[in-house]
């Protein structure tokens, strides 16, 4: 067994590219086209002289939204596109102050999933809540568009998964939709569908994440959106891995694949290598997982994309530890955990964390390794992971058996019979028993909640330490 693979869940439209930022008082000229469109800007901007001395500042502020949302698809270095951000906002606080015309409001529409993608790869997520947070305040009160607030409600969400903060997110979320499917906004409809159905997963609820995606699934087709059509059957690939179920999911992910390379999709290509170089992790196929994981690294990278960037190097450091090479692990988890903490993405920052115990247990110092383990216990709680707690608790488990804790195998059998636990974990738990002549309880014998088993696993660790680098 490779041990614990980390899976990409959020490949949304991935690689829709945001240009760069034009001076604020210029005609901007489009380049382009917004999803097959005609040049969007020439428009909205008519009669914008070209020093923009008699320029209304609406459409000025509004031409820097213009100039996130066209040139779709686009590669533009995110150093320049930062320069644009603060045109942006600029044109979002004067849409709030004052009714535009029907033009500008439809460029804001356009640039949200652009100006929220920004944030994400960027690793900017705090920053990007705080902003969309305070324009959803203003318009959340009815008095706009649905589409507009479904929107904003969405690319928000977004924000707030890679946060962690998923209770929130999940509300957000299903008070939108009975509103956009009574309207028939299909579209907005099945954004929100597939958000809901990320965050209920990282909320431990399988089931209803499944119905969330089948039913955004069932309405992308309707629309015909193949690039969403991709994302999500990437995300039944999960559920289905999760459950142990990996020729479903290898299907789901070759399926996802092909539409993401059919549509020049360099992001979502990764998704799915990083995908299926998991199932290859857990079947035990570890050449043909590193070089999946490797591909997807080599991409990720030269799109500064830096989510997909710590993903990959979680997964390398995965796969390297399983093929016996602590030193090459522990390195691939250190800069993982290095670029989630500086994105405050917390379940990667978990992830790492994680993989760093189960490194250090392997290279027999079990203390760093305790050490590690319960950080990793510490944040999977605080973000309400149940998949991680879970995962996390599996690896206490092991470490605790290996300092001769006799209360290691009650929390293994707990982990082991929880419906939640993802099925590759289910795995390494009774191979690690078999390996060690390990008899567990009977898990009849065992009465925990998901709270109790938590708080025991942190009353068996040592108090946390200051951690030595070893890079």
């Amino acid at each position: 067994m490779g041990g614990v693979v980390y899976q990409h869940t959020v490949g949304r439209r991935p690689d829709r590219g945001i240009p760069g930022r034009r001076r604020k008082r210029h005609r901007i000229d489009a380049g382009g086209q917004v999803e097959g469109r005609p040049r969007a800007a020439d428009g909205l901007l008519n009669g914008v002289d070209g020093d923009g001395a008699a320029a209304d500042e609406r459409f000025v502020a509004v031409a820097g939204v213009v100039a996130v949302a066209v040139q779709v698809g686009a590669e533009i270095a995110f150093a320049e596109t930062a320069l644009a951000l603060e045109n942006c906002h600029l044109a979002w606080q004067t849409w709030l102050e004052q009714w535009p015309d029907a033009a500008a409001l439809h460029y804001l529409h356009q640039s949200l999933p652009h100006l929220s993608l920004f944030y994400l790869r960027r690793g900017r997520a705090q920053e990007g809540a705080t902003w969309l947070a305070a324009a959803w305040a203003q318009i959340e009160n009815g008095a706009y568009p649905t589409p507009l607030a479904a929107h904003l409600a969405h690319q928000l969400a977004k924000q707030e998964e890679a946060l962690g903060q998923y209770q929130v997110a999940q509300e957000r979320l299903l008070a939108c939709l009975p509103r956009l499917e009574a309207d028939g906004q299909w579209g907005a409809a099945a954004d929100t569908w597939e958000m809901l159905g990320q965050v209920q997963r990282h909320l431990g609820d399988g089931a209803a994440a499944a119905r969330a995606f089948h039913r955004c699934l069932e309405l992308y087709r309707q629309v015909g959106r193949p690039t969403d059509i991709a994302s999500v059957l990437n995300s039944l690939g999960v559920l289905a891995k999760n459950k142990g179920e990996y020729g479903d999911a290898a299907a789901y992910y070759q399926e996802s694949l092909d539409i993401f390379r059919q549509q020049g999709d360099r992001a979502g290509v990764t998704v799915g290598l990083i995908n299926l170089g998991n199932i290859a992790n857990v079947q035990g196929d570890y050449a043909q997982a590193q070089a999946y994981y490797q591909e997807g690294y080599e991409l990720a990278a030269a799109a500064e994309n830096r989510p997909q960037m710590g993903l990959t190097l979680l997964n390398l450091g995965s796969v390297t530890r399983a093929l016996g090479d602590g030193a090459a692990a522990v390195r691939y988890y250190e800069e993982s955990l290095a670029l989630a903490q500086k994105m405050a993405h917390g379940l990667m920052i978990a992830a790492a964390l994680d993989g760093l115990g189960q490194t250090f247990l392997l290279l027999g110092d079990g203390g760093t390794a305790q050490n590690y383990l319960r950080q990793a216990l510490e944040q999977a709680i605080k973000l309400g992971a149940q998949g991680m707690i879970l995962t996390v608790l599996a690896s206490v488990g092991r470490a605790l058996y290996l300092a001769g804790r006799g209360e290691a195998a009650t929390l293994l059998t707990w982990v082991l019979h929880q419906e939640n636990t993802a099925y590759y974990v289910q795995e390494e738990v009774r191979s690690f028993a078999a390996a060690h002549h390990l008899t567990l309880p009977p898990p009849q014998t065992i009465n925990l909640t998901l709270d109790e088993a938590s708080h025991q696993a942190l009353s068996l660790l040592p108090l946390r330490q200051h951690q030595p680098q070893h890079l």
